[in-house]
């Protein structure tokens, strides 16, 4: 029996919308699936591209990286579309780099190959690559690993240059793929998804496959399992928005991201201000040349803040402390200047004895 736990996506060192909170998830996430790892002790450990987000990487990202080091003899992996360099990173790790790894079930009679496909722009180059395998190893006996654009998934794509689909990957024994960032299996394909939510278009769960391959090659036990993550809030019903917002702060969960769709100039900007710290907030709206929703970071809430409601806020805020209109002007006149604010900010504050 062959234990096999695959992942792709994980995309270390991304900032999705420029949250400083959502690459620490990236982060966190991973760190708690190499846990579950660990604890699982798989034979095999898959990775379909896109371990990190860049080539580029800082201290920091290659440092967790780095923690794949403990399952080095167990690493197969192909490079993605955001780390076509990943073979460099893997030999510093003691990561056997192949292109193959043969693997002899006990009452199998052939073996198992698992051969990994890296991504590439040119997706007719793939294909070529993938009627190569099935003619020099035997499709009925090849487990692919790869990374790639799937025409079922993204019936945007028009050429074949673009895309693979189910039909040139028919018969394989099984493909394990990355880059599409919502999970899903058909039939002899597998994709668990980004590891992590990094985008308003990443709905479902987030997690990886388990799976077992039997002594006679058969594909058993295929499991997906679910990694906790920040939920997702999408919507136009403000006050229902602040009700779930509100029972998921009760239950101490992180807080949630919130896209929200409807007009945010029928929203009293006091309102919104006081969800900053509850939420990850954005506006959601339609670009009209575009033709495609776009979000914005939640930093749209400070510019919708006029100085009038500035003064309302800062009254309210310290109404138990001495405030003089200097101090309303100073604040009205620095904000969104976080240092400037906290650096003069105790001179104009009187606490009341």
């Amino acid at each position: 029996m062959l234990k096999i736990i695959f992942f792709a996506d994980a995309h270390l060192g991304a900032k999705p919308y420029g949250l400083e909170e959502k690459r620490k998830d990236i982060y966190e996430t991973f760190l708690n699936f190499l846990k579950y790892c660990k604890k699982s002790n798989p034979d095999l450990i898959i990775i379909a591209g896109d371990l990190f987000d860049s080539n580029e990487t800082d201290q920091q990202t290659n440092l967790i990286a780095s923690a794949l080091a403990q399952f080095k003899d167990k690493i197969f992996f192909c490079n993605g579309n955001h780390d076509p360099e990943l073979n460099y990173f893997m030999k510093l790790l003691g990561v056997n780099t192949s292109h193959i790894r043969e693997i002899k079930l006990e009452k199998s009679k052939e073996p198992l190959f698992f051969i990994r496909l890296d991504y590439h722009n040119d997706h007719q180059e793939l294909r070529n690559k993938i009627f190569k395998i099935r003619k020099d190893y035997g499709q009925g006996r090849t487990i692919l690993v790869s990374h790639f654009n799937l025409k079922d998934k993204m019936p945007f794509l028009k050429s074949k240059q673009n895309y693979i689909s189910y039909t040139d990957l028919r018969n394989f024994k099984f493909v394990m793929g990355g880059h599409i960032h919502n999970n899903f299996i058909y039939k002899n394909i597998a994709m668990p998804g980004s590891l992590e939510r990094l985008d308003i278009t990443n709905i479902l769960d987030r997690g990886f496959y388990e799976l077992e391959i039997t002594d006679i090659g058969k594909i058993a036990n295929i499991k997906f399992k679910i990694i906790e993550t920040r939920r997702i809030i999408i919507g136009d019903n403000f006050g229902l928005i602040k009700k779930d917002i509100t029972i998921l702060n009760q239950l101490g969960k992180k807080k949630p991201i919130v896209f929200f769709t409807g007009n945010l100039d029928n929203i009293h900007g006091v309102e919104l201000f006081n969800l900053k710290d509850k939420c990850l907030l954005f506006e959601v709206r339609k670009d009209k040349e575009k033709n495609k929703i776009i979000t914005t970071i939640d930093e749209t809430v400070n510019n919708k803040l006029s100085s009038t409601v500035i003064k309302d806020q800062v009254e309210s805020h310290f109404k138990k402390r001495k405030v003089d209109k200097e101090l309303i002007n100073f604040i009205s006149s620095t904000w969104g200047d976080k240092k400037s604010l906290e650096s003069n900010l105790d001179e104009w504050i009187k606490i009341d004895a």
